[in-house]
């Protein structure tokens, strides 16, 4: 059964940590592990700075160890940062999901979410309904299919496409892609990669009147960012980690 206490207030955190320490795992107050160890603490912000003022309320008020709460280290869940960078994508690229009319206004709507989202057929996306997987679902196949487009853009110099005429140009061109990434010359491969990512960083997005073209890049540049927290969180790379709070900063500012 859930803890049904308001978690907003410092009254409702008190209680709710007093249910789980007290009621749940059966402490007593004056148990020596309160006095010898930290107990870590994972949430969003929000629960951390509960958690800090209820530490700095009770720290001369409480005679006891346990009430003074300073055995609690509340830390900020990584998963939660994560979360906090896909909305702040989902409100600058979702658009508005009104048709448009003005011809310039079409080709803009197609760099939006709202636009991919209805030509894929994603249900569950909505600009104000937050599903964090059907979402990151959909920003990730996106990211993907613009690598990939990019990547077939720069990789069409390399391409051996057979002579026979009984195939399509476009089929051509495909299967030749096909065995380029699955072929053995991989350094060819981060090569052209390692192009996409110079043009994409080195464009000068604020320059740029090309409002679609715009919001391509700049969505290519944070969706890196996105994946590559995603990536560190999983493996624990605390250096990629660090990277990506100092851009997420940035962005957040």
């Amino acid at each position: 059964m859930g803890v049904l206490e308001n978690e907003s207030t410092d009254e409702g955190n008190q209680a709710i940590i007093n249910d789980i320490w007290l009621r749940r795992f059966g402490f007593l107050e004056d148990s020596n592990i309160f006095k010898s160890r930290l107990q870590l603490v994972y949430g969003s912000q929000k629960t951390v700075d509960r958690i800090r003022s209820l530490n700095l309320l009770a720290a001369d008020q409480e005679d006891t160890v346990y009430h003074r709460y300073e055995w609690l280290t509340p830390v900020t869940a990584l998963f939660h940062l994560r979360q906090a960078m896909l909305h702040m994508i989902q409100i600058c690229y979702y658009g508005s999901e009104k048709p448009a009319v003005a011809t310039s206004q079409i080709r803009t709507d197609r760099s939006k979410l709202s636009w991919v989202k209805e030509c894929l057929g994603y249900k569950r996306v909505r600009p104000n309904n937050w599903d964090f997987h059907a979402l990151e679902t959909l920003v990730v196949d996106i990211f993907k299919t613009r690598l990939m487009a990019l990547f077939g853009i720069e990789a069409k110099p390399h391409l051996v496409v057979s002579d026979t005429d009984d195939e399509d140009i476009l089929f051509k061109e495909e299967k030749a892609l096909h065995e380029l990434l699955d072929g053995q010359n991989q350094s060819l491969v981060f090569n052209i990669l390692d192009e996409i990512r110079d043009d994409v960083y080195g464009a000068q997005t604020d320059l740029c009147e090309d409002g679609e073209l715009r919001n391509h890049i700049l969505y290519l540049q944070q969706m890196e960012i996105y994946m590559l927290l995603g990536y560190a969180v999983k493996h624990g790379d605390i250096g990629l980690i660090t990277d990506c709070f100092v851009r997420e900063t940035v962005l957040f500012h």
